[in-house]
């Protein structure tokens, strides 16, 4: 029963670093826009709709869940437009009119992997991500922004 108790313990020590850890060569490719999070809506790109996936059932979502769904909506053709394209050092992501593109490095902070990027304009930005269901799923650290991309 000791040795038993000890190896389910050094089990749960070292389970976290069975985590996977990806590489530039698993984030490199062209990448199609799939859904856009954002405040508790979603929007699929490629039919259009959006849909609440947060469940509010206060009288302010109740006004404005309709109007949040139709602006996301409004918003598809635009979204239709964008990509994501990285390679070995360079990462260049386009969301309807705004482009940022520089080089960057994956780091990693407490389990989770970040594109640290530094962006030709001067700006930097740390970008979490994760894969979904062989998805590229990028999470902005300043806002509740997601983008999940497939690959072209």
């Amino acid at each position: 029963m000791k040795n038993f108790l000890c190896a389910l313990v050094a089990f749960l020590l070292t389970a976290p670093m069975w985590a996977q850890k990806y590489t530039t060569k698993d984030i490199k490719g062209n990448w199609k826009l799939v859904t856009y999070n954002v405040h508790g809506a979603s929007l699929d790109v490629m039919s259009g709709k959006a849909t609440l996936t947060e469940k509010d059932d206060s009288p302010l979502m109740a006004a404005m869940g309709p109007k949040l769904i139709a602006d996301m909506e409004s918003y598809t053709d635009n979204l239709r437009m964008s990509s994501l394209e990285i390679t070995e050092d360079t990462f260049t992501q386009i969301i309807f009119d705004f482009m940022r593109n520089g080089t960057y490095k994956l780091t990693e902070e407490k389990g989770q992997q970040f594109i640290s990027a530094n962006f030709d304009n001067g700006t930097k930005d740390e970008i979490a991500f994760k894969f979904i269901d062989g998805k590229l799923c990028l999470f902005s650290v300043k806002g509740p922004k997601q983008y999940i991309y497939t690959k072209l």
